[in-house]
Order: structure tokens, then sequence, then C-alpha cells
């Protein structure tokens, strides 16, 4: 025969700040972030947590405090090593904060972009990480109206003056690829073919990237030499091919989207043509451990983790610090990764 148990109370947080030999009051500044805890205390606060297998309210918190505790962070692909290895850095980041990561992988589709803007709009998360695109402008405009603060990732589109500050982390996309043209130009290639994006959103800067490098030395690329498509391993594949049947007298390829790089590079291989010996190679990729080029191919590295990681703590920094402070902006740029992939003609 067993006996009854009466059910386990529900610990909270005075709980975790007796066990700890805290006040309560501290208890709550680690878990809002509202004040810094000392070194100290915080360790004190950790161990009781493990110890009590502590578990926030988040209900409960979420009414006292009208912090849901959580972030939504947008990606159109989650599939992309790239936008994956930016959720990473997010998410580290964000959980250092005390924060929680919701990751929404809308793979561009409109129901779906439509459905998870709404939902932000509901107020279901304390703040949104955002690669923005033209056709977003109207949402985001909408969402800006209800005060949920919003950090751009990756590049920004144009917004109303008045309203709350949008925050940016950009990266230099058209002066990577303007880099790693001007590398090739230097090394005596003037036909240069070039893959990027039909999205103008982020496609645009890089073949103005590609335009402006010729430019320097007063040259016009032929626009022959330039293809824009998706970005899938498959598009790439069919770009270069095409290309390669086009202009067979190119000498370097250039390829500005990293699923594209994959395909463009098979297409090279399956056309019998030696890297570099026969045609030089830079490609596009993350610069952590997701990278999956082989060593030896030049490519732009894009700072994946490191852009989530900073546009994460600028996010927290304006939930917690900054207020209506105007919008801040910072810029990375990506690493040209010479690799052996490329040569003098």
């Amino acid at each position: 025969m067993t006996e009854d148990r009466a059910p386990r109370r529900r610990l909270t947080s005075k709980d975790v700040a007796a066990h700890a030999g805290v006040s309560q009051s501290v208890v709550s500044f680690y878990f809002t972030g509202k004040r810094p805890v000392g070194e100290d205390a915080r360790k004190r606060i950790e161990t009781a947590i493990a110890e009590l297998d502590y578990r926030p309210n988040r209900v409960a918190q979420s009414l006292r405090t009208r912090s849901t505790g959580q972030i939504a962070v947008f990606i159109p692909y989650i599939s992309n090593p790239i936008y994956a290895a930016f959720a990473a850095g997010a998410e580290i980041a964000l959980a250092k904060a005390g924060y929680l990561t919701v990751i929404f992988s809308n793979r561009e589709v409109p129901a779906q972009v439509e459905a998870y803007f709404d939902m932000v709009a509901d107020s279901r998360v304390d703040g949104l990480l955002l690669f923005p695109f033209q056709d977003d402008v109207a949402r985001i405009e909408k969402l800006r109206a209800t005060g949920i603060p919003i950090v751009f990732v990756d590049r920004t589109v144009p917004i109303a003056p008045k309203g709350r500050p949008i925050d940016s982390v950009v990266v230099d996309n058209e002066g990577a690829v303007r880099n790693a043209i001007a590398h090739l130009l230097r090394q005596g290639h003037r036909r240069i073919g070039f893959i990027s994006s039909a999205n103008a959103t982020f496609g645009t800067p890089r073949l103005e990237g590609y335009k402006k490098a010729f430019a320097d030395l007063g040259l016009v690329p032929p626009p022959e030499y330039i293809a824009l498509g998706g970005g899938r391993v498959e598009d790439g594949f069919r770009m270069a091919s095409q290309l390669l049947a086009d202009v067979p007298d190119m000498t370097a390829l250039m390829v500005s989207v990293n699923m594209p790089t994959l395909g463009a590079l098979d297409a090279v291989h399956r056309a019998g043509l030696a890297v570099p010996d026969q045609i030089s190679f830079i490609g596009y990729d993350s610069d952590d451990d997701t990278h999956r080029l082989p060593e030896r191919i030049a490519a732009i590295r894009y700072p994946a983790m490191r852009l989530g990681q900073e546009a994460a703590e600028m996010l927290v920094r304006r939930l917690r610090e900054e207020g209506d402070a105007p919008g801040r902006a910072t810029q990375m740029g990506p690493d040209l990764y010479l690799g052996a992939s490329t040569r003098a003609l």
C-alpha cells in the first residue's frame, strides 16, 4: 500500500533568496537584469537555483513586470549555416542576459512572415532581431507603433524618421565584394564572372561592390559576366554552368552568396576546370565552425556568430538602459580569406 503524498509546494524566488543567503530583491535583479548583481551573489544564486532545481514562473513574471523574458529572432532559413550560426550567437548572448530565444524561420513565405509579425505585435516577446527585406517595411512600421524594440541585422531598409528608434548591426557587403574583386583585378583578371542574389535588399549592395571595383580602375564589367538568382545550392550550379557556357573565356569567378557557392564550385569541377590553374574562384562562407568550403578555397567569410552576439547585446542594452535614445548603428566587415584558389595571370 502506498502512502498519499501532498503535492510539492512550488518554489519561489523567496526560497532561492533564503537558500543563497541574499535578499529577495537581489534575486529579482538577477532575473530581470534591472540592476547589476555582484559576482559573489550571482554565484550563490546560481548555486541555489541548481540545488533547489528552481524554475521561474514565467507567466507570473510577465504579469508582474510586463515582460515575457523572450526575444524573437526572425531568420529566412534555419537550414542555411550562416543563419543558424547567427541564431546560435544570439541565443548565447540572450541566455547570458536572462532571456529565452524564440527562433522563427519563415522561408520567405509571405503568409508565414505575416503571421510571425502579428505574433510579435501581440506582445508575446520583448524584442525582435530581424533580417529586414524591402517587402517588410509596412509590417515593420506597424510593429514600431506597438513600442517593441527592433534591431536590424545585416542591412537596413528605409523607415519613417519619426517613431521608436531602431538599432542596427550591419555587414559591409558592398565593401567586402569590392575588396574581393579588387584582389582578382590586381592579379590581372578582367574577365571575372559574378554570381549574386536577385533579392535587391542584399543582392544590390554586393553587385555594386563588384561594379565599383572595376570602376576604381576606370573599367566597366560586361553584363554577360553577371548572373543573379536564388539562394540555393542548385541555383549556384545552374548560374555557374550558364556562365561557363556563355562566356568560356572567363578567367575568374566570384560567388557572393554562401549556398550557391557550393553549387557553383561543383559546376566548375564538373566542367573539368582546375582551380586555380584554369579558373580562379572566390566564394562566400561563414567565419566560424559552420563554414562548408574546403580550406584552400578563397572566400569572403561572413561573421555570422559574432553578428548574432552583437545584435543580441544591442537589443538588451536598448531594453535595459537606452529606452528612447536615438538609434545606434554598428558595422562589421567580413574578412577576405585568400586560401589557394586564385592565381595571377
